[in-house]
């Protein structure tokens, strides 16, 4: 299941992760000298797909891709 998370870096600006398991964001946030401020149970669909960085393995899964259409020239 999806976990998300809303940090802080050393300026107070905010950054959003998501990845598989919160242990992947606690790792992810201890490398790159991030505050976890808050973890939501559940975030908008179209706030995760614009606003949050995937940090999980792998490639971003694709429910939280936004599909393009792909036009022929």
């Amino acid at each position: 299941m999806t976990k998300f998370a809303t940090t802080r870096d050393r300026d107070k600006e905010p950054v959003y992760l998501f990845a598989d398991s919160i242990e992947e964001i606690e790792t992810y946030c201890e490398q790159n000298d991030l505050t976890i401020i808050a973890t939501p149970e559940y975030v908008d669909p179209n706030m995760v797909c614009h606003h949050f960085l995937w940090i999980g393995e792998g490639e971003k899964p694709p429910l939280w891709k936004i599909s393009k259409p792909k036009y022929s020239v």
